[in-house]
């Protein structure tokens, strides 16, 4: 699995292969919004978090 964390500028911040069972660390991000992409074999997912 590939997740992509990007800001609200649109820059790329973070990015992650998990393999399963992992998590993502977003404790050296600074508050605010991002976008996340997840790439899980064919299938892709896209959304938001805030971090406070």
């Amino acid at each position: 699995m590939d997740i992509s964390i990007f800001d609200s500028q649109g820059k790329l911040t973070n990015r992650t292969f998990l393999t399963g069972g992992q998590l993502v660390d977003v404790r050296d991000l600074t508050p605010g919004i991002y976008a996340v992409k997840v790439l899980a074999g064919e299938r892709a997912y896209a959304g938001r978090f805030v971090k406070g």
